[in-house]
């Protein structure tokens, strides 16, 4: 075998490695499912106790109803999760609208839960914990999704 076609067949697992992931792109470019996984990221890295995490979600543009800037929910989320034992929380997503490839809305039910039965009745609820989030995000400047403005309100279901 010539020495050429032997770097081409050692390549090739790089070529369909490259080929598959490319491939698979299709999810990770789709902005409803980043925004999803944006969510979920949000939602472990809370129960986990990190703010760090929480805020890489946070635009440096981040502004809510109470005039909140991005240190102001910094600080609100650091002294929430610092005062927890234990954090559960339970989301369902209702709703996602991409309105522009800049901007989009999500409509997300919150439960925060401690025990298995206060989950429960926090998604029926049943629960004084349960919020109803508007969130608004935007696409910005290195392609990453991140929060601009969240508004909540207590929520029966």
């Amino acid at each position: 075998m010539k020495s050429s076609a032997r770097k081409t067949m050692a390549a090739l697992p790089l070529l369909l490695l490259a080929a598959l992931l490319i491939g698979c792109g299709g999810a990770a470019d789709d902005p409803e499912q980043r925004i999803r996984a944006l969510i979920v990221d949000a939602e472990q890295a809370a129960e986990a106790g990190s703010t760090r995490r929480v805020m890489r979600h946070v635009s440096e543009a981040y502004r809510d109803e109470a005039g909140r800037d991005k240190s102001e929910l910094r600080n609100l989320v650091r002294a929430y999760l610092f005062q927890q034992d234990s954090l559960q929380l339970v989301t369902r997503i209702r709703h996602i609208e991409v309105a522009t490839a800049y901007r989009a809305h999500a409509e997300v039910q919150l439960g925060l839960a401690g025990d298995a039965a206060e989950r429960a009745r926090s998604m029926t609820g049943l629960n004084a914990n349960n919020l109803q989030l508007q969130l608004t995000f935007d696409r910005e400047a290195d392609d990453e999704w991140r929060l601009i403005r969240a508004d909540w309100s207590r929520g029966s279901e």
